[in-house]
């Protein structure tokens, strides 16, 4: 069993005063005084003093010994605490900088989004108007192939909203986490099929705010992966409340389900997820069993003070 310096200096420090009081009791119930007096009067001065020095510079010795230890204690036990205030500081510089990049992401992605809504989207509109004034003047039998490239335009344009959504949901900075989610489930419950919803509860109010784009992303590509890959017909997205201050989003589906201790490399988009939530300081569970259906667990602790 391993001691800490502490530990050991307490224990060196009893050991120490066992001895002083046991040797105490010992000369006073054994008469020691009465005892060693015949003892010591058999020798002669010179050798009185010998014998006298000889246990001084062994008290001296052991005065020495003890403290150097006391020292060495007191010098490990300063380490460590040193070792420990740097470890504290790493962690909450790693903490902002990870937040630093969650909010430079957020920022790159928002850049994007309306980058897309204001230079992509209202050029493909343009595009789309210009396409049918060029149609009305052109005869019936050759308009198919402007109503091909007008309905590729369209097509273009509701993907452009799609990405634009899916890039920075207006929600998700007007309304908030959880009516973000909700009307994401809702979009790509069309989108796949599935009978997707959330399920309200006060733990919503418990995530930070700058969890809220990780989250999001998060949740959308596990329900996109149990809509395209597990053949889900129905998700849950719920929140509970973890130890502490942590909290835990719950991203549950019926589908095929697999054995997680099997599992193959993540996908790109599982990857990037894990990724960006390891360098949060949150982590991706999965549960899952063949035919069971997955639960996918984000952890989200607390921000530290």
């Amino acid at each position: 069993m391993s001691h800490t310096p502490p530990d050991r200096a307490a224990r060196d420090a009893l050991i120490a005063a066992c001895v002083v009081i046991a040797g105490g009791l010992l000369f006073t119930s054994l008469d020691a005084v009465e005892w060693l007096s015949p003892a010591v009067t058999r020798f002669e001065a010179f050798e009185l003093d010998e014998i006298l020095l000889t246990l001084a510079l062994a008290l001296v010795a052991a005065v020495w010994f003890a403290l150097r230890r006391f020292r060495e204690s007191q010098l490990r036990l300063a380490s460590l605490r040193t070792a420990e205030h740097e470890r504290t500081a790493y962690m909450r510089r790693l903490e902002e900088l990870s937040r630093q990049l969650m909010s430079a992401e957020a920022s790159e992605r928002e850049r994007i989004a309306i980058l897309l809504h204001d230079a992509i989207s209202q050029s493909l509109y343009a595009a789309q108007i210009r396409l049918d004034v060029l149609r009305k003047g052109l005869p019936e039998r050759e308009r198919s192939v402007l109503d091909d490239a007008r309905s590729l335009v369209a097509d273009a344009m509701a993907q452009s909203r799609d990405l634009t959504a899916e890039l920075s949901p207006p929600a998700l900075h007007d309304l908030g986490l959880a009516d973000a989610l909700e009307a994401m489930l809702s979009r790509m419950g069309a989108r796949y099929g599935l009978d997707a919803r959330l399920e309200p509860s006060s733990a919503w109010t418990r995530i930070e705010q700058g969890w809220n784009p990780l989250v999001y992303q998060a949740v959308q590509e596990l329900v996109a992966n149990a809509g395209k890959h597990a053949r889900a017909r129905e998700v849950v997205v719920s929140a509970t409340p973890g130890p502490g201050r942590e909290t835990r989003v719950h991203v549950r589906d019926d589908g095929g389900g697999f054995d997680v201790a099997a599992r193959p490399s993540a996908g790109f988009g599982l990857l990037s997820i894990e990724q960006r939530l390891s360098r949060a300081r949150a982590t991706l569970e999965l549960d899952s069993e063949h035919g069971l259906g997955t639960t996918a667990t984000l952890r989200l602790p607390a921000a530290q003070s």
